[in-house]
């Protein structure tokens, strides 16, 4: 049997272009909550960004004989899977609200066993203030803060991602989190800094 987790995700998708089904299942096991992640971004809905991952990863399959290796596979499937997401979001024309165990999904809120009403209480309107503010932002830097912070891609991964340069990439980023401090002071009354 074939070791795939020692294998990197593009040798493992050049094992997909001549069939592999394995080595496909390895790349889905790698990145579902990763392009999930990105879907729910976007989406709000979990439901909605399941459907998206799945036509993400179908896109992937289909797309395998076309890859030439020249971005990385993560870069790609983001790219596919903001596609599928935006699809769905133009075909159902109407912005879904972000529930509060939605968010607990994906990881966004932080764990706390045991926390008190009034915990509770601030920990959900931070979220909203938090989420308000990053929608506020311009597209470009959205995308850009969402990526590097929610998704922890890297610099160079942004950049293939957005088929923008680093340079670029670390403005949008500069910009936004400033961007991100500021509307967050104004509506929390407190100092954050980016």
């Amino acid at each position: 049997m074939k070791k795939y987790g020692a294998l990197s995700d593009k040798e493992l998708y050049s094992l997909t272009k001549r069939g592999d089904e394995a080595a496909f299942s390895e790349l889905v096991s790698r990145h579902e909550s990763f392009s999930f992640g990105v879907a729910f971004s976007v989406l709000h809905n979990s439901e909605d960004a399941a459907d998206a991952v799945q036509d993400a990863f179908l896109r992937l399959w289909r797309a395998a004989g076309k890859y030439r290796g020249e971005c990385e596979v993560k870069s790609w499937l983001y790219t596919l899977t903001k596609t599928a997401a935006l699809d769905i979001l133009r075909s159902r024309s109407a912005h879904a609200v972000i529930s509060s165990d939605e968010l607990s999904e994906t990881g966004a809120e932080p764990e706390d066993p045991s926390p008190t009403p009034e915990e509770e209480a601030g920990r959900q309107e931070l979220i909203r203030e938090v989420r308000a503010a990053i929608d506020a932002l311009p597209d470009a830097q959205r995308e850009a803060i969402v990526m590097r912070e929610l998704h922890g891609m890297s610099y160079i991964e942004i950049a293939n991602a957005t088929d923008s340069d680093i340079g670029t990439v670390k403005s949008r980023l500069s910009r936004a989190r400033a961007a991100l401090a500021e509307i967050l002071n104004k509506s929390l009354g407190e100092n954050f800094s980016p």
